[in-house]
């Protein structure tokens, strides 16, 4: 096929792709820009998010009953980012904590009703020069990409995610490479690092003194924003700058090997055509791990909006190759990973402060139809019958099935 669009090609078929539904109510009309879900506890779930108008806030855990945990945000600039922390010892709170370039780090402990400013960030994170990125490592929470040092990475204590100040501890990469360090991932005893436009390193921290550390560059493209980067099972996918979506492996982070170039093999200059790459930074993939697919939230050419979902199909890599799918029935705004039943599933937040829950069984958008497309290409079927290559063919019958129920 040359083209899929809003389908699914699991349990070995071609489909319509599941469906959306809503969960609660909306917040207000607002756009929901990014958010994680949280368990401030063992059985208590919530969503947190970010909105347009400069507030974060959290559920119930059903969607609903939406409290503002901070407002007052700067909202011209930012690139919202939400990861979990704390723990760090016995009786110390889960945590959440929100970056975006622009404004103070905010932390949520607990299920408490507010958030406040990070206690004690270094001495670099000051007015506008906050960090765009935050990541836990080796019981460590790690961070960067604040304009006045756009290059460093700053550590926190293991035993206090707040707390970069008692033992102040910041890491210098590459500073002559790309414009900042944008995105961060814990990955195989290292610390992998993304810049934007271009770089990708690889921190050896295994060694017990910091002094001893090592930074390999493992790669050329690099990551506009913190939302392009995943772990899928045992490798990295992240989406460059330029559209291209590239893989690194353990071999390749530890032994300095190049990445891989994921896309132009089947989608040649396809994606720049058709996505708004620069708008790069708001971009957020997320890996749907029981049916092995990447989800990328993007915005079509010319648009500001995340109107399109460029999914990546792992499952068939070994013999196929990647396969690709092509969304554009839902705004998916703020792309996340959200448990439900015991699973984990694909879920978002919309332009009108909604969040959704995607890949359901019923194959419509809460209860509104949309569009499944395949476009073949022209084929001999040689690939079936290598006797028919190059011949022409009389076929007998072409067979199509649909199932009314769905």
């Amino acid at each position: 096929m040359v083209q899929f669009r809003n389908a699914t090609l699991e349990d070995h078929s071609w489909r319509t792709g599941g469906g959306a539904s809503i969960l609660g109510s909306a917040i207000a009309a607002l756009t929901i820009q990014a958010a994680i879900d949280f368990f401030p506890a063992p059985g208590t779930q919530r969503t947190l998010v970010s909105c347009d108008d400069g507030t974060l806030r959290k559920d119930n855990g059903l969607g609903g009953s939406w409290v503002t945990l901070a407002s007052g945000l700067t909202v011209s600039g930012q690139v919202p980012f939400w990861t979990a922390g704390g723990v760090e010892t016995v009786g110390r709170s889960r945590k959440a904590f929100h970056c975006d370039r622009i404004n103070a780090v905010r932390v949520l402990a607990a299920d408490a009703a507010t958030m406040s400013a990070l206690a004690s960030p270094p001495a670099d994170w000051t007015g506008t020069n906050q960090p765009g990125w935050l990541v836990v490592h080796e019981g460590y929470l790690w961070g960067g990409g604040n304009v006045n040092s756009p290059h460093t990475a700053y550590r926190s204590l293991q035993t206090n995610h707040e707390d970069f100040l008692t033992t102040p501890y910041s890491l210098a990469v590459y500073p002559g490479v790309g414009e900042r360090l944008s995105a961060g991932l814990s990955y195989k005893g290292g610390l992998l690092l993304w810049k934007d436009p271009e770089g990708v390193f690889f921190v050896d921290t295994s060694d017990s003194t910091p002094a001893n550390w090592r930074v390999y560059p493992v790669g050329v493209a690099g990551a506009a924003g913190p939302g392009c980067v995943v772990g899928i099972e045992d490798d990295v996918i992240w989406v460059s700058p330029d559209g291209s979506w590239h893989l690194i492996s353990a071999t390749q982070a530890t032994g300095s090997v190049r990445a891989s170039d994921l896309t132009y093999r089947k989608l040649g200059s396809w994606a720049v055509q058709q996505i708004n790459f620069e708008r790069a930074q708001y971009i957020q993939i997320a890996y749907y791990p029981l049916k092995q697919e990447v989800h990328m939230a993007c915005s079509a050419i010319g648009q500001t909006q995340k109107n399109r979902r460029l999914v990546l199909d792992w499952n068939r890599r070994g013999d196929v190759g990647e396969r690709w799918i092509w969304w554009d029935a839902a705004r998916n705004e703020a792309l996340f990973i959200r448990k439900k039943a015991g699973r984990l599933i694909p879920a978002m937040g919309d332009a009108s402060g909604q969040i959704w829950e995607l890949d359901q069984a019923s194959r419509n958008r809460n209860g509104a139809s949309y569009t499944f497309e395949w476009f073949m290409a022209d084929t001999d079927f040689s690939a079936i019958e290598p006797a028919w290559r190059g011949r022409r063919l009389n076929g007998r019958f072409i067979q199509l099935e649909y199932d009314p129920r769905s």
